[in-house]
């Protein structure tokens, strides 16, 4: 009987677990943005164009970008603002002739 006491105790405690993990990764999708990069599908979480870049891996590289046809400057990534379902265009200069 004792044992199936524990069991009982052990399954809920690992539903409440469960019911917290998914919920913790519903709320982290709420939180994430749908964006186009260069024609790909993205969720990100940051924000702001800088931020976004950085998530994707293009900080510390010559790039110019473009969000939704506008040209951005390199000055004003880090405080434009990105809405959910923007195109950004990310170009890097590329050598040769």
């Amino acid at each position: 009987m004792v044992s199936i006491v524990m069991d009982f105790y052990c399954l809920l405690q690992w539903r409440k677990w469960l019911q917290k993990l998914f919920l913790k990764d519903l709320i982290f999708r709420s939180q994430l943005m749908n964006i186009l990069v260069n024609g790909l599908e993205f969720s990100v979480s940051g924000s702001r164009l800088g931020q976004i870049l950085t998530e994707l891996g293009y900080d510390n590289m010559v790039l110019v970008t473009a969000v939704n046809g506008n040209f951005v400057s390199t000055e004003k990534r880090d405080e434009f603002k990105i809405k959910n379902s923007d195109k950004i265009e990310v170009l890097a200069p590329m050598q040769g002739g």
